[in-house]
């Protein structure tokens, strides 16, 4: 048998993915506008799907709306762009139209960057107006987990949100986290009664459970109030364990016992 060649082997190997990668299904043209489908993801697990459009001179990148349709979708009735997300916008050289995070006009030299731009602040923007909109009334449930916490673990309680990169180099972040006396770490997730919320939840707990990291509990909070199903909470083990809200305090006693 003759000896196998392992530079020939990887170009072979190589080629062979970049023809599949050539093939899949990523840009579309409608006779108007490209639409074209990255590799970021918005908190409901989708994928950013951006408009291009020639315009004299250049090219104009815009996200069409949709990190304002992802917050509606997540249960946000009135997305707000603050102070901070525009100035996070004009910081990256974006700005707003109707709605929209689009790009200034670009070179076909600069289209690659531009697209990766706006679809990179597309995600932040989304879960910036979801985590804006969820914390921005009374007695959320966002909130209202927090502050139990507070009250009963005040030093156990950090700060910051804590981000995690997950078994698929994923990055997820939880917005509240607990340090307990032993050294683990409590990550507490909060699902809402909303398909997006509980697709959302599972997916990235899932995804740090495949780590097996023993520093790691994670925990997933719902409100009881909420019309939930037994199917539905047992499909939230899928992810991690699911605590009932007037519960929380209680479960994190018991982790520190």
């Amino acid at each position: 048998m003759a000896d196998l060649d392992p530079t020939a082997m990887i170009r072979s190997l190589g080629g062979g993915v970049c023809d599949i990668v050539r093939g899949w299904p990523l840009c579309d043209y409608d006779g108007s506008v490209y639409t074209i489908t990255t590799h970021c993801q918005l908190p409901n697990g989708s994928l950013v799907r951006l408009r291009v459009r020639r315009v004299e001179g250049g090219w104009v990148v815009s996200d069409g709306g949709m990190a304002v349709d992802e917050a509606v979708a997540s249960g946000i009735s009135r997305p707000s762009f603050g102070l901070n997300v525009r100035r996070a916008l004009r910081t990256k050289g974006l700005h707003l139209t109707e709605g929209c995070i689009e790009s200034p006009k670009v070179s076909e030299d600069s289209l690659f960057n531009a697209v990766v731009i706006v679809a990179n602040s597309c995600r932040d923007i989304a879960e910036n107006l979801i985590f804006a909109g969820g914390l921005s009334g009374e007695g959320t449930l966002e909130r209202r987990t927090r502050e139990i916490l507070v009250e009963r673990f005040h030093t156990w309680v950090l700060k910051s949100p804590v981000i995690i990169c997950g078994a698929s180099d994923r990055q997820h972040k939880f917005d509240t986290a607990l340090d307990l006396p032993d050294g683990r770490k409590v990550l507490v997730d909060v699902v809402r009664h909303q398909g997006n919320s509980i697709n959302s939840a599972i997916v990235s707990n899932l995804d740090i459970a495949r780590l097996n990291d023993d520093r790691f509990v994670q925990r997933i909070v719902f409100d009881p109030v909420e019309d939930w199903k037994s199917e539905e909470i047992e499909l939230l083990s899928v992810g991690a364990t699911p605590v009932a809200l007037p519960s929380l305090a209680d479960a994190i006693e018991r982790l520190a016992a």
